[in-house]
């Protein structure tokens, strides 16, 4: 597990997690030594699988970790209790799912529903969903994320064997199998091979403790025969199989785009962020900030408007002999103006060859932290250099006059706002009717 979570961090800067079980489930003490691998690693994550005490939901949340809850058999009243113990995220698990089943008929759409509506915090759907359609439908009903994992079975990473891929993909929904083990207390679904036939007829016999094989020979080893091969009640709707990457980009979708932030809520939110990660930002993110900027109104639309990235070493090497006010932001954006294209104004003989240089740039620049922030990118904005200097540090032709620097990237573990940055006058300092 070590080696895994390294090689992770190798892979990956964004958060993730381990798999662990409660005490009651841990005979072995096997879960109790993954929670202190995860703290002499730096795992923040523990995605917690069956019936816990919140007195271990504290102790958790008292080490530091984030806690995502998964009831083996999730009720509201259990999901209140995690909540009220320190649960960060609730996941809301229907008898829809693969895997051992709740024993409980919930279906993924009703418990889904149902927590929601009790508790505070973040409640992600588990159970069928395979395709955007139902994370859309979860996310109706107040999901916020989907739990996924008969849809991964069938991703090109997954290290199930091919032959337990198309067996999904082959069989027809009205051929799965559902028998009861553990006395009652656990279903499994799976496609009809020798233990799912043997267990429902074993269920008919009055026994409700049948096995189910080997998981490592029947579904990573691909011999249908050795054991359950088992899935979600929609895996009939997988077409294909696919890069984990698109499946995650497939599921989120309905999330991302149901996620639009009320644009005042965004004014209100949005602060100057002066601590940064060393994250580098997405080029995918960072090209929408920049059309942000592009589409920004002009006077008369002459869209003087011209930005220069400042990303790679060399240039943020240079931006700190321009400002001190740098903040080690990954990247930032030197917003100028062209002169050659700018709009030029005499009839204010208060401001004589006036032009809407720094006006034009300054709504770009404003465009594009907004729309940082949509992205959940931090920004600041640094006005703290002189041009002349920024000009020659960076070869800026004549005609490109410099504005303003926008600093962006993601916060690190000191950012939060200035103490000055709520206080705020009130409305009627601005306002006067004329």
């Amino acid at each position: 597990m070590r080696k895994t979570i390294r090689r992770t961090k190798t892979l990956t800067d964004k958060p993730f997690g381990i798999n662990v079980f409660p005490a009651a489930g841990d005979p072995y003490g096997f879960s109790k030594a993954m929670i202190e691998l995860a703290k002499e690693e730096g795992v923040k994550i523990l995605v917690v699988a069956g019936n816990v005490s919140p007195d271990e939901i504290r102790q958790w949340k008292k080490d530091g970790f984030i806690v995502i809850m998964r009831e083996d058999n999730p009720t509201v009243r259990g999901a209140q209790l995690a909540e009220d113990a320190g649960a960060d995220i609730i996941v809301a698990t229907g008898c829809d799912e693969g895997g051992c089943m709740p024993y409980l008929s919930t279906g993924t759409t009703a418990i889904t529903a149902l927590l929601a509506d009790a508790v505070k915090i973040p409640v992600l759907a588990a159970g069928g969903i395979v395709n955007a359609k139902l994370a859309q439908a979860a996310q109706i009903v107040g999901a916020e994320g989907v739990f996924v994992g008969t849809r991964f079975t069938m991703s090109k990473e997954c290290r199930a064997a091919d032959a337990t891929k198309q067996d999904i993909l082959k069989t027809h929904p009205d051929d799965y199998i559902v028998f009861t083990q553990s006395g009652g207390h656990c279903k499994w679904r799976t496609t009809p091979h020798k233990y799912g036939k043997e267990g429902i007829e074993a269920n008919k016999r009055g026994d409700l403790n049948p096995p189910c094989g080997s998981f490592y020979y029947g579904m990573l080893k691909g011999d249908m025969d050795a054991g359950v091969n088992t899935i979600s009640n929609t895996a009939s709707l997988i077409k294909s199989i696919d890069s984990c990457e698109d499946i995650v980009k497939e599921l989120a979708a309905p999330f991302i785009q149901n996620n639009t932030t009320d644009f005042f809520e965004l004014v209100k939110s949005r602060y100057s962020e002066r601590f940064y990660a060393p994250t580098p930002i997405e080029q995918e993110k960072l090209d929408k900030i920049i059309e942000a900027g592009r589409i920004a109104p002009t006077a008369r639309n002459c869209q003087p408007q011209h930005f220069y990235i400042i990303r790679s070493q060399d240039g943020l090497a240079k931006l700190k002999t321009v400002t001190k006010f740098h903040y080690n932001a990954p990247a930032m954006i030197l917003v100028c103006y062209d002169i050659q294209k700018v709009w030029k104004f005499d009839m204010d003989r208060n401001y004589p060859n006036y032009n809407s240089g720094e006006q034009d740039g300054s709504i770009a620049a404003t465009s594009m932290m907004f729309a940082a922030e949509a992205l959940g990118v931090h920004s600041v904005w640094v006005r703290d250099f002189d041009s002349k200097t920024a000009a020659e540090t960076f070869g800026l032709p004549d005609n490109m006059k410099p504005v303003m620097l926008l600093g962006l990237g993601y916060p690190n573990e000191r950012a939060k706002p200035s103490a000055w940055h709520f206080q705020k006058n009130p409305v009627e300092d601005f306002v006067t009717e004329l």
